[in-house]
């Protein structure tokens, strides 16, 4: 990040961190990254068969595109995360405040919630619910 000039020093804005900061480290290899991504785990479980979570995944996007609705949905949860690891190293960069995993679980959950609304608005319930792998907005908890 440094290197690319997106970022003042080399090193990690977490105070428990401070390793060399890439986007590989900010989105997967970080600590707090990996906290996040563990709450998260329990709903992405629901598309095990769909999602293979590697740092490669999470960085550039599945290996062979986007081809299925659930492979959609899959990809907006990890963009999600993303968004909040992005966002919470800003605040902390910024702010000098340090983003805990209850606040990124809770922004990840609603956030989640918008797509799939916006899913059932535009596809209708039962193909939304469908590829989303849930019986109404009550099973999106993380």
């Amino acid at each position: 990040m440094f290197r690319r000039g997106l970022a003042q020093v080399e090193t990690c804005p977490y105070a428990k961190c401070r390793k060399r900061e890439t986007p590989a480290h900010i989105f997967w290899e970080c600590d707090v990254a990996g906290s996040v991504w563990l709450s998260v785990s329990v709903f992405l479980n629901r598309f095990a068969d769909t999602a293979k979570m590697t740092a490669e995944t999470v960085l550039y996007g599945p290996a062979g595109g986007i081809a299925t609705s659930t492979a959609k949905c899959v990809w907006r949860v990890i963009n999600v995360v993303k968004q909040i690891l992005w966002e919470g190293r800003n605040v902390c960069v910024y702010h000098k405040q340090e983003l805990d995993t209850i606040t990124a679980t809770r922004r990840s959950q609603t956030l989640n919630k918008d797509f799939v609304i916006l899913d059932i608005r535009t596809l209708g319930k039962d193909k939304a619910c469908t590829d989303w792998r849930i019986v109404g907005l009550q099973d999106v908890k993380i």
